[in-house]
């Protein structure tokens, strides 16, 4: 019982309540922050941006601070750690670095030796007014194996940054965050001539992408665009489909005879298309796959072989080859192959 007793006025002090061997009864702060132990610093533009605020020692004995601490490493902090008599005020700098358009609230921790944690906040949100999107980011159905090409457009005001042919053009860059299926073909920034503000321009940042879906089924990525140091994040989705129908959606092997491993399933390609050959591909190296035409004219038959320690994988892929007839255009569709079991160890 007395060592939780004992806790209390340290998790006061901790918690920046009171000064720890202060009087409860005592109104006036041992720290003061000014202009405030908070600031709201609003919208503001990505970038590097400075916060200057000061911290007061109002008690009647010197302190002793220690090297602060961010919350987050976007925010630095830069403060004196001499000793402060009773009555000083010290300047504080600490520079936040705005990345994203969300909201951000950042504390910022001063410990002193005699009085404990104090903590100054600072908050601010990612500006975005100036930045318009034009691009469609729903790509619908698109055939999983091929390579679809996209657009995406971002139109920055003259606000954001000298738009003129003197003081160049803001620095844009893109990026796939999540979405192996896509990539970034190019990109550039165009002054847009017909919109003149001043001596400033509204310039546009034009992205080329593709998409590739390895599997069937909705899928989506993200893609930044960081305009000036702000990153705009931007959702792209598709709906991947398959010109050729499948029996089943993954290919089973089960042990052979002759200590091989094998599987088959039916595969109905589309009126327009024809499947043209089948071949391992990921993780299934060690696997053979073969087309036969059904007797009835509609479709084939899929065999897929290969050795027992496959088993040990387990998992792989079959890409079949499609073509559209008429056009000659090829697909690759993936075909997931898995193992029935797995040998136990003996």
């Amino acid at each position: 019982m007395t060592r939780g007793f004992r806790l209390i006025p340290l998790a006061i002090c901790l918690a920046g309540l009171v000064g720890c061997g202060e009087p409860a009864r005592r109104k006036s702060p041992l720290i003061v922050f000014l202009p405030s132990d908070e600031i709201d610093l609003g919208r503001l533009r990505g970038g590097h941006h400075e916060v200057r605020f000061a911290i007061r020692n109002d008690s009647a004995f010197s302190l002793t601070p220690r090297k602060p601490k961010a919350s987050c490493g976007c925010l630095s902090v830069e403060f004196d750690t001499r000793v402060m008599p009773p009555g000083v005020t010290r300047e504080c700098l600490a520079v936040l670095s705005i990345r994203r358009f969300s909201t951000h609230t950042h504390s910022i921790m001063f410990l002193f030796e005699e009085v404990g944690i104090r903590v100054m906040r600072i908050k601010a949100a990612g500006d975005a007014s100036g930045l318009t999107f034009e691009g469609n980011t729903d790509l619908g159905r698109i055939p999983v194996g091929g390579t679809t090409p996209f657009q995406l457009r971002i139109g920055i005001d003259a606000g954001w940054s000298s738009v003129d042919a003197q003081k160049g053009l803001p620095e844009v860059q893109w990026r796939v965050i999540e979405g192996g299926a896509v990539r970034v073909l190019s990109s550039r920034v165009l002054c847009d001539s017909t919109t003149d503000v001043g001596s400033q321009k509204r310039a546009s940042a034009i992205a080329r992408l593709a998409v590739k879906p390895n599997f069937l089924g909705r899928g989506q990525c993200r893609v930044h665009a960081s305009v000036s140091g702000l990153e705009l994040p931007l959702y792209v989705r598709w709906e991947a489909h398959a010109p050729v129908r499948f029996e089943r959606s993954v290919l089973v092997l089960a042990p052979k005879a002759n200590e091989g491993i094998q599987g088959s399933l039916t595969v109905w390609p589309e009126a327009a298309f024809e499947v043209v050959s089948a071949k391992s591909s990921i993780g299934a190296e060690a696997l053979t796959a073969s087309l036969m035409p059904n007797a009835d004219g509609r479709g084939y038959t899929l065999i897929v072989n290969g050795p027992r320690s496959w088993l040990e994988p387990g998992i792989g892929t079959i890409d079949l080859r499609v073509r559209r007839t008429g056009t000659g255009e090829e697909l690759l569709v993936p075909l997931r192959v898995v193992a029935g079991f797995r040998e136990e160890n003996k």
